[in-house]
């Protein structure tokens, strides 16, 4: 068999007249190629939200948490009256009667306070960055409280996109807690 000169794509043992190239040959590769970019980018993207969604989960653990800590605290001047002594002459709360007899009230200060007392001590994720006290938070009415934490979260595989338009993305959530009187 001799072998034909000058010819492109002949193969040994295949006709010549099949020998022409065919014009979906690499078509496949190129399909293939495609999918995997579409397939990394949706990867991505249910990384980056799964990580957005595990911090906003943690920041409203979080806020709950103080929110708890805040509706317990004392204003210590409102629970101890003028007189200095707790239930004594000096009128201090759980005295009376009415609808806030036995309650101690909160109020704006006694709530941020405790709440930044509480974020001090408590362990907070480091995926959590620039954690703030936000508005609104302080005291709903006597007995109860309310906490906005801010947090920035700079979910992986995207941060360098996401360097561009702030480096991250801003969580706001909020928390309420009432305080209850338990008989003892």
């Amino acid at each position: 068999m001799s072998r034909p000169s000058g010819r492109l794509g002949w193969r040994p043992g295949r006709p010549h007249e099949q020998a022409e190239r065919n014009p979906e040959d690499g078509q496949v590769a190129l399909l293939i190629l495609a999918y995997c970019i579409i397939t990394f980018l949706l990867v991505t993207v249910v990384v980056s939200l799964t990580a957005i969604h595990i911090a906003r989960t943690r920041l409203v653990n979080l806020a709950d948490a103080a929110a708890l800590d805040a509706a317990d605290s004392l204003e210590n001047p409102t629970y101890y009256g003028a007189g200095g002594s707790g239930g004594g002459a000096g009128g201090g709360a759980g005295q009376g009667s009415g609808p806030t007899a036995g309650v101690v009230p909160l109020s704006d200060a006694t709530v941020r306070a405790s709440v930044h007392d509480y974020l001090a001590t408590a362990p907070v994720n480091p995926a959590l960055e620039n954690l703030t006290i936000g508005d609104p938070t302080g005291a709903l009415a006597s007995d109860a409280a309310q906490v906005t934490l801010v947090a920035l979260v700079r979910p992986p595989l995207v941060t360098y996109v996401l360097a561009t338009w702030g480096g991250g993305i801003t969580i706001h959530v909020t928390s309420q807690a009432v305080a209850t009187r338990h008989q003892g």
